[in-house]
């Protein structure tokens, strides 16, 4: 297949979703870019009807509460600078429908090449993203609560889903290349302190091991 490459971008918020899973080069080759973009946002309590984090975690995970909707319409945005050495580090373990299929995306040098955040945004200084695992089995076109996600800033504060809530959805898979694609949701505690901040993401991944 050649001609010029078909990329759809849609936007969520200042949230860029690019989907080229299908896109070709005039070579013929897949145009498979490394995406990791999270619109995030570091919330205190009391919240309205939501009077502490605990309380957060619970209402998003029972699907009281929307992710998006926490955030509203200005969030932090992070897109990952992938061209950075070094690089974020992409795993994955088993395929798609198998018991523990699962998929790690980790940068301990993370780079955001979005420059347009608040000043108030918080600036990331680690994360770690293990998105699936046992006992689930995930695959195309479906959804895993496993395994956690953990990020810290810059600041000296670190979240993680210790006690909170991720959704991971997996939406595509390039059997030849591995190239995996889906979205992400997170409502993380604060670790090592009594805090009634908690923080959430929403955002959308498309990476090759």
């Amino acid at each position: 297949m050649g001609g010029t490459p078909s990329v759809t971008v849609r936007m969520l918020g200042p949230l860029v979703l690019l989907a080229a899973l299908g896109a070709c080069q005039p070579s013929g080759q897949p145009v498979q870019p490394q995406i990791l973009a999270l619109n995030y946002g570091v919330l205190a309590t009391p919240l309205p009807g939501l009077a502490t984090p605990r309380a957060v975690i619970d209402a998003v995970a029972s699907g009281q509460a929307d992710v998006g909707d926490l955030l509203g319409a200005d969030p932090c945005n992070f897109t990952a600078n992938f061209a950075v050495t070094p690089p974020p580090q992409i795993s994955m373990n088993g395929t798609p429908g198998n018991v523990g299929f699962s998929i790690s995306i980790v940068s301990t040098n993370p780079v955001n090449i979005n420059s347009q955040n608040a000043a108030n945004c918080r600036v990331l200084d680690e994360y770690t993203l293990f998105l699936g695992g046992p006992p689930d089995s995930l695959g195309v076109g479906g959804t895993t609560n496993q395994t956690s996600a953990s990020v810290s800033f810059t600041d000296g504060s670190i979240f993680d889903t210790g006690g909170g809530h991720l959704e991971a959805t997996l939406s595509g898979f390039d059997a030849n290349t591995r190239y995996s694609s889906g979205a992400i949701r997170i409502v993380a505690d604060q670790v090592a302190t009594a805090s009634n901040r908690v923080l959430v993401i929403e955002g959308s991944y498309a990476v090759t091991p």
